[in-house]
């Protein structure tokens, strides 16, 4: 049985002009308690939020099913894919 997308339950947010991480605990947004450092607007290969909203990661990133969506022949496209949204 497939779990939740980790990357439904990490976001971004802007407090003070910084951009930091938040955890999604049970059902509340948090402040990341793992990594507490401000991001680096520069570091982000998307735009940097503009509110104290939450965006969720998956917002920016793909999710695929290897074992449905025949991984072992598609992850090279798939990886290629990735780097060309990250402008590399």
């Amino acid at each position: 049985m497939k779990g939740t997308n980790p990357l439904a339950e990490v976001g971004v947010y802007l407090s003070n002009g910084k951009v930091y991480f938040a955890e999604l605990k049970e059902g509340k947004w948090l402040k990341c308690s793992d990594y507490t450092l401000d991001i680096p607007a520069s570091h982000l290969w998307f735009e940097a939020p503009t509110s104290n909203t939450v965006v969720k990661l998956s917002k920016y990133y793909k999710r695929y099913d290897f074992a449905a969506l025949n991984g072992r022949e598609n992850i090279a496209g798939w990886i290629e894919t990735a780097a060309n949204l990250a402008g590399r």
